[in-house]
Order: structure tokens, then sequence, then C-alpha cells
């Protein structure tokens, strides 16, 4: 399914309106432009725009091995791999708060 496909980034910055015919969209990228939603109703139209999407065939999806083939192609040893992983998880200082540490 050849197309354009705007990053999460494009999206932000941009707020692009004139989308080009070919467009098709990451579900990686609407996954990350709900998870920063600053309301419901930019929800809503997420989610209204994943099934048009879907619809038309035109969500890509990525599978297992294409996530697995993004951290061999990474450019780091598996030592570092890991622990890039594991500095990414969530720590959480107290019962209450959870947060990402920073790298």
């Amino acid at each position: 399914m050849p197309g354009t496909i705007y990053d999460t980034s494009i999206w932000i910055a941009y707020k692009p309106t004139k989308l080009p015919n070919d467009l098709v969209m990451s579900a990686v990228v609407l996954q990350e432009l709900a998870a920063g939603a600053a309301d419901g109703t930019i929800l809503k139209k997420l989610a209204a725009s994943r099934i048009m999407y879907e619809k038309e065939d035109k969500l890509l999806v990525p599978t297992g091995e294409d996530w697995f083939m993004i951290v061999l192609g990474s450019g780091f040893s598996l030592g570092a791999r890991c622990a890039m992983i594991i500095n990414a998880m969530p720590r959480c200082e107290d019962l209450g708060r959870c947060s990402i540490r920073a790298h």
C-alpha cells in the first residue's frame, strides 16, 4: 500500500488540513495522538478517523515482527537495547505517583 504517511511530530507541529489523496495513517501515530489528546472531543475525532482509515484500508498496523525488526535494526547491542527498554519503564516512587525516568 504505497502512499504518504505523516509522523506524529508533523500532526502536532503543523496540524495539516490539506491532506494528500494517497495519505495513509499509522495506528502508532493515532495512539500517540490519542495519548496526548487534551479532551474527549479530540479522542472521539481520533476514534472516528481510525474507523474511517480502517474501512478505506489505509490504516497501517505494525505486526509483532515489525516491532521486533525495529529493535534489531537499531544498531545497539542486545545489552544496550535491554537497558533502553528497562530505563523507559515506569518508575513508581510512591503509591500515588509514577513517572518515566529520563536518561
